[in-house]
């Protein structure tokens, strides 16, 4: 596990099972002990790496996969009754483990998602479900650690084990 192992915004709270194949989403309105069952968004044989909410609508989350997918999950107002397993998928060209996610600051839709040692950038209001950007293989020198957005999106800053 690399990523977030819990996310919130203002309605929800999120958290990937101790199995880390499940995405589990509770209704912050919601007080006092939860039941056991509770129901989640899908399902994997793979295990969850990193999720988060979308800044920009709080009903939407995105995690990746080590089978090389970005899942889109819509939750609906009231949260979640009944478990959901229908989310949009976006796959990478190079179809390897995905390790974390970073949704754009300011430009709606955007999403960067990195592997081991690419990153690829996501338009999720485009018709195609592949990659917008990417970098190129070799790119970097040794496997991305971690990556961020600047605080106005014009920047992507990435930080490897070869410590440039």
């Amino acid at each position: 596990m690399e990523g977030k192992k819990v996310a919130a915004n203002a309605k929800f709270l999120s958290y990937i099972s101790g199995s880390g194949t499940v995405l589990h989403v509770v209704n912050l309105s919601n007080t006092g002990r939860q039941s056991a069952r509770l129901p989640s968004l899908g399902s994997s044989s793979q295990h969850i790496q990193d999720q988060d909410f979308d800044p920009f609508n709080q009903n939407r989350i995105a995690s990746v996969c080590t089978d090389g997918k970005l899942r889109i999950w819509d939750i609906p107002s009231d949260g979640l009754n009944t478990t959901n397993s229908s989310p949009i998928e976006y796959q990478t060209k190079r179809k390897s483990a995905l390790r974390a996610l970073a949704w754009h600051p300011s430009a709606a839709n955007v999403i960067a998602v990195r592997g081991s040692r690419n990153i690829f950038v996501f338009d999720l209001n485009s018709t195609s479900k592949d990659e917008m950007v990417s970098t190129i293989d070799g790119c970097f020198g040794a496997d991305i650690l971690s990556f961020c957005w600047n605080y106005d999106g014009s920047k992507l800053v990435v930080t490897c084990k070869d410590k440039i």
